[in-house]
């Protein structure tokens, strides 16, 4: 019988995969148990069809993080701290500190920043940008 998994089940597959398993363990042991459903064509168009929509909403979410990463190249940020005379920092700019100033001058979150800095005038940065929800 085929069905299409629900949960994540050890051993068996992941949620949302189609697979084949004997009569009397989809009967008896998943679809009670609502760890699966009967694959039928209607169930299978669902699947299809969230699928689909899943795809689209990270393809937007990726269209509008490039936006964001563009529009931020063409900034600026300026984060003071102490420096020697050969431009060495004392300490470092930390990932947590180029964060924060991003946060708030752009109201983005961020994901990951490559590496803190301990020079002067560095101006890279790889990242992942989240549009930051506002509270209401």
């Amino acid at each position: 019988m085929k069905v299409i998994l629900l949960q994540d089940i050890k051993g068996t597959g992941k949620k949302g995969d189609v697979i084949n398993v004997a009569d009397g363990h989809a009967r008896n042991y998943l679809l009670p148990r609502k760890l699966a459903k009967e694959a039928d064509k209607k169930a299978l168009n669902d699947l299809k069809n969230e699928e689909a929509s899943k795809q689209h909403k990270i393809e937007l979410q990726r269209e509008n993080a490039k936006k964001q990463a563009a529009k931020l190249n063409e900034n600026t940020i300026k984060i003071v701290a102490k420096a020697g005379n050969k431009g060495q920092l004392f300490g470092s700019v930390t990932t947590k500190e180029i964060a924060k100033e991003i946060v708030k001058e752009f109201n983005l979150s961020l994901i990951h920043i490559s590496e803190p800095t301990r020079l002067l005038s560095i101006s890279y940065a790889v990242f992942c940008l989240k549009k930051k929800k506002k509270k209401k």
